[in-house]
């Protein structure tokens, strides 16, 4: 092959990337959103082209909402695409065909229990995608009237919840991944929420980044950084997170693809 053509080849595999990353950016066109006295706000940053983290939020009906993160092993377009299915089945654009979801004879619509959903959601990638790929998740549904959510994680980072009176807490119970094991059980637990509370739900490229001296943020530099931004809200919070780390880095370009997802309880909970 001559120098013309392998130049040709990889500009064409350049704009195709570029384009990959363009449709898995829109699929956060609505990066922050509010539903009552919560407020839902969405952050996606790859270490590449593209990458294999997704976040995402959609209704339930008018008194809940689901959340949820999620983060593919290994990195391209591969992992990129594993994310883009399943951030696609939890999407409210096709709520009949979202896992987490049943229809009710009445023909409302009800969310499955969390640990239900990733029990779906686990024989799903087995069965029908069945790529050596696995991915972490949060996922978690939230009533908007009592501000109680009720969630399930496998796999991925214990989520943060920055407290109104500024205490920092870890929730959550481990949990294996999706897609790794056959007949993996999982299971959800309650969280409730106050006036002012506010959630983190990340992945791990945010504690794994590491300073210039190569030591990871960690758990407490990530749970530091949150209550530093304390004073800001939804994306304008996010943004600051996103500073916060690029300066622990020194400045350096996130070594692996980073999302989260901040839930703030604005109303009574």
């Amino acid at each position: 092959m001559h120098l013309g053509e392998i130049r040709t080849l990889y500009a064409a595999l350049d704009q195709d990337l570029d384009e990959a990353r363009r449709l898995q950016q829109a699929q956060l066109q609505d990066r922050f959103r509010r539903f009552g006295p919560v407020e839902v706000s969405l952050w996606l940053r790859a270490s590449g082209p593209i990458g294999g983290d997704m976040v995402g939020c959609f209704p339930v009906n008018d008194k809940v909402i689901g959340v949820f993160g999620l983060d593919v092993s290994g990195h391209g377009v591969a992992s990129a695409m594993i994310a883009a299915r399943v951030a696609g089945i939890l999407s409210a654009a096709t709520p009949d065909q979202n896992i987490a979801l049943t229809r009710l004879e009445d023909g409302s619509l009800r969310a499955l229990s969390p640990d239900m959903a990733a029990v779906r959601l686990n024989k799903m990638i087995l069965n029908e995608i069945r790529s050596d790929r696995y991915f972490t998740l949060c996922l978690g549904f939230l009533s908007l009237a009592t501000g109680r959510m009720r969630m399930v994680q496998a796999g991925h980072p214990h989520p943060m919840i920055l407290r109104a009176d500024g205490r920092v807490d870890l929730v959550g119970r481990g949990g294996l991944p999706i897609g790794l094991v056959r007949e993996a059980a999982y299971s959800s637990f309650d969280i409730h929420f106050a006036p002012g509370d506010r959630m983190l739900v990340y992945s791990d490229g945010l504690t794994e980044c590491p300073d210039p001296s190569g030591t990871a943020l960690g758990e407490a530099g990530l749970a530091r950084v949150l209550r530093d931004n304390a004073g800001l809200r939804g994306p304008a919070f996010l943004a600051a997170i996103e500073d916060g780390v690029t300066r622990f880095s020194g400045g350096k370009a996130l070594p692996d693809d980073a999302s989260a997802v901040v839930i703030d309880c604005l109303g009574p909970g």
